[in-house]
């Protein structure tokens, strides 16, 4: 299996650690700017594609919000001049992002306390905030998914 969304690749592959090393080296020496590698993570527990990484557990599939390292969540400032309609619409959409995601009722508590806080840094009131992600606790995770 292979799926693509822009530069990022997720995939299955069934033939072995050796030939996926060895397919991933090819890969690289057909590249025409030496600029430009395929990075390869691989692993037999989990997998990383967009911000979700996703993990086998016995017979159940359970997703997790992933967070690049470099990700300085510089979410919009509330101080910007953009209209106040689409400041105020940030920390639900950002909660129920995150809740459709969090397959865990944990990693959902965990991930929207950091956002909340994140929120706070750029300038958001902490009381406005939580009553958005509150609406966003009280949302069935299954029709989120729509």
């Amino acid at each position: 299996m292979y799926f693509r969304f822009v530069d990022d690749v997720w995939g299955l592959w069934t033939h072995g650690q050796d030939a996926s090393l060895d397919f991933h080296t090819k890969g690289n020496q057909i590249i025409i700017n030496p600029r430009i590698k395929l990075e390869l993570r691989f692993s037999t527990e989990q997998l990383e594609f967009l911000d979700t990484v996703m993990s086998l557990r016995g017979a159940s599939l359970h997703t997790d919000l992933y967070t690049k390292p470099t990700n300085k969540h510089l979410y919009l400032h509330m101080e910007s001049s953009h209209p106040e309609a689409m400041k105020k619409a940030i920390p639900y959409g950002l909660g129920v992002r995150v809740k459709r995601i969090c397959s865990e009722e944990g990693n959902y508590r965990k991930h929207r306390e950091a956002m909340k806080d994140h929120l706070v840094n750029r300038g958001y009131e902490g009381a406005f905030v939580e009553k958005a992600l509150t609406k966003v606790d009280t949302q069935n995770r299954k029709k989120l998914e729509g």
